[in-house]
Order: structure tokens, then sequence, then C-alpha cells
């Protein structure tokens, strides 16, 4: 196979490394790797710009984006498990986008909003105070189950609440009497002298 050194690398790689141009047998001086670092780079330097572009582009190309959909559908369809691995490999890599995607999908809270709150909490577990979110590392969103059962729609957030405290609610389906009774079970065992009685 006919080889090529990149321009920007140094590096000698295969010629299917290079994208091809419009002239025939005739290859772009970057490779293809190089090409896609410096197009990042220019994204992130100029990410909001970036962002217009991409939508401009999809709004004015409708047709691009519906052959885009149905190419993503067909190859998740036929290569499912690499679908699986790859979207595995991707939540390791970046947890916190991750975290900024659930959150907006089940609660409709942006990052800027979630930080607002967390902040107005002193950073703190809005229940027992704990700067320690525990778990994953992200304190949990808490919304009211009495108005959305699993997604909020994001008027119900209550606060941000520490891992424990989290499941801690959940398990005691947010019942304050249930809560209350767990209270005075413990309040009998803390007395100065602790007694057990037996009947």
């Amino acid at each position: 196979m006919k080889r090529k050194v990149c321009s920007k690398c140094k590096v000698e790689k295969d010629i299917i490394e290079f994208s091809p141009l419009k002239v025939i047998n005739k290859f772009h001086s970057w490779c293809k790797a190089c090409k896609c670092l410096i197009e990042k780079q220019k994204r992130e330097i100029n990410i909001e710009l970036s962002r217009q572009n991409e939508q401009e582009y999809r709004n004015s190309h409708p047709e691009q984006q519906e052959k885009a959909r149905r190419y993503a559908e067909k190859y998740r369809k036929e290569n499912p498990e690499l679908v699986k691995l790859g979207n595995k490999l991707w939540r390791e890599a970046n947890p916190q986008k991750c975290y900024e995607y659930i959150r907006i999908k089940r609660y409709k809270m942006s990052q800027e909003k979630y930080n607002s709150i967390l902040t107005a909490q002193g950073g703190k577990c809005a229940c027992c105070g704990t700067t320690e979110p525990g778990g994953r590392g992200a304190f949990h969103v808490d919304h009211d189950h009495n108005c959305c059962k699993e997604r909020s729609c994001g008027k119900c957030i209550r606060g941000l609440l520490c891992n424990g405290c989290n499941a801690g609610l959940g398990f005691f389906k947010d019942n304050i009497a249930t809560l209350e009774q767990a209270i005075m079970y413990l309040s009998r065992f803390q007395t100065a002298n602790l007694e057990f009685i037996i009947d």
C-alpha cells in the first residue's frame, strides 16, 4: 500500500490515513488524525460560534440530518455490542458530561442551574450538610415525587442531596410519618445508660 508523510506530525502513514482531494489521486497533506485534532481545537476556542454554525447547517440541510439519522440507526442495529462498548467507554471518560446529560433529560436542569443551587446550599447536602456527595462524586437532584414520579417537570426540584440522604429518603418513600417513627426508634437507644429491655 502506498504511504505518505503527514506534513503536520511528520509521521509516515498508509495513504488511507489521508483524506482524498477532488483531484484524482491527490490527498491532503495532513493526516486525518491531525485534521481532526486541529478542528477540535478550533471548536473548543470558538465553541459558541461552532455550535451556531452547526445548528445553522442542520437547519439549512434537513436532508443531510435525515441521512445521518438513518445511517446511525442502521449502524446501531448492525453493531449493538460495539455501540454498547463505545457508550460505556465514553461514560467512563466523560463522567461530568454524562451527569449533565442525565440532569437535563430527567430534571430539565442545566449545569448553570445545578451550580446555582449548590452554591445557594453552601456546597453542602441540603439535608445533612455534608460537603462529600459520596456515590459517584456528584450531589443528587432531589424532586417532589408527588408531582412527578420519575422524570421531573423541572418545577418540583427540592434541592441537592448526598448519596446517603438521597437513598435514605428513597427507602422511606418520602413518608414523614415513617421518618418520625424511625427517629423515635433511634431515640429509645440514645439514653445516658443504654439498657436493652427484653420482653
